[in-house]
């Protein structure tokens, strides 16, 4: 598979020069040519050596052309490693009797929200006479694949969720249960329960605060860290990434939602616990606290 490229856009996009592992990686202009790893061992070429290809070009024209191999890549995908060459674009074009063409045109974005109000925009520009696709389109079975763990990320978060809740839920019961007699005295000195009810109401706000705050400190770091250091996966999980076309990391991110959402949540969670301790304020008996 002969892939015409721009290299130092390309590079800068898939950082594609750092899985280079002998040789160097392509620049502009060059004549030379990247191979993956696997075709290269195939063919028994290394770096230096002259690569030879027959094709057919543009319009049935013969394509033929030698191409000193400038580098060797380990290319992620294994399919990719074992019958990829790259070329310089306009080397390509030569090498294809094709100039000025290209067969595709790949359009970043740092939004993947605004990937279909792109799109939109795109088929504004190029009409009909160009087919303009999003990732998902290309492959909707990386869409499935995320939909399915988007789901089970959603179990695990509900689990997550009801361990934070009846912990909280428990530090507030103890809270309650061991200042019984407490309560009794300042409601028979003469506090409201009405006003004992806030107190303990802002009490547990407060620590439903505190605990949102260190722990989004806390798991800002460690996102942080793992957002510049992937980790890599192993074994059959590596392969299963990598038969869908992705590198073998499990990647973190910084979007802020991520962050907010669950302290909003937690935040929740705690103004409805709050609701236990006001409900046995009101209820709460003097005589029969003070003596217990």
């Amino acid at each position: 598979m002969v892939m015409g490229i721009e290299p130092e856009t390309e590079n800068q996009i898939t950082g594609i020069s750092k899985k280079i592992k002998e040789g160097v990686f392509l620049k502009n202009g060059d004549k030379g040519a990247v191979l993956g790893k696997g075709l290269a061992e195939y063919l028994n070429l290394k770096v230096g050596d002259t690569l030879v290809m027959i094709s057919q070009g543009n319009h049935g024209l013969s394509a033929s052309g030698l191409f000193e191999i400038k580098g060797i890549m380990s290319h992620p995908i294994s399919e990719f490693d074992k019958r990829l060459v790259y070329l310089d674009i306009e080397t390509a074009r030569e090498f294809y009797s094709a100039p000025g063409l290209s067969t595709s045109l790949v359009i970043m974005t740092d939004n993947h929200n605004r990937v279909n109000h792109l799109k939109h925009k795109i088929e504004q520009i190029t009409g009909t006479q160009n087919r303009v696709m999003t990732w998902n389109e290309m492959q909707p079975e990386i869409e499935q694949l995320i939909e399915s763990d988007r789901g089970s990320g959603i179990i695990m978060l509900g689990i997550l969720y009801m361990v934070i809740a009846f912990g909280m839920f428990s530090v507030v019961l103890m809270m309650v249960k061991e200042r019984r007699r407490e309560f009794a005295v300042v409601n028979a000195v003469g506090m409201q329960k009405n006003k004992l009810s806030v107190v303990v109401f802002f009490e547990t706000i407060f620590i439903g605060l505190i605990g949102c705050s260190i722990g989004l400190i806390i798991s800002y770091v460690f996102c942080l860290y793992f957002f510049y250091n992937p980790i890599p996966l192993t074994g059959e999980m590596a392969t299963a990434t990598e038969q869908y076309g992705m590198e073998p990391y499990m990647f973190f991110s910084m979007k802020s939602s991520l962050f907010y959402s669950q302290m909003i949540l937690v935040f929740f969670i705690s103004v409805f616990i709050s609701i236990f301790p006001i409900y046995n304020i009101y209820r709460l008996k003097i005589t029969k606290a003070m003596r217990g």
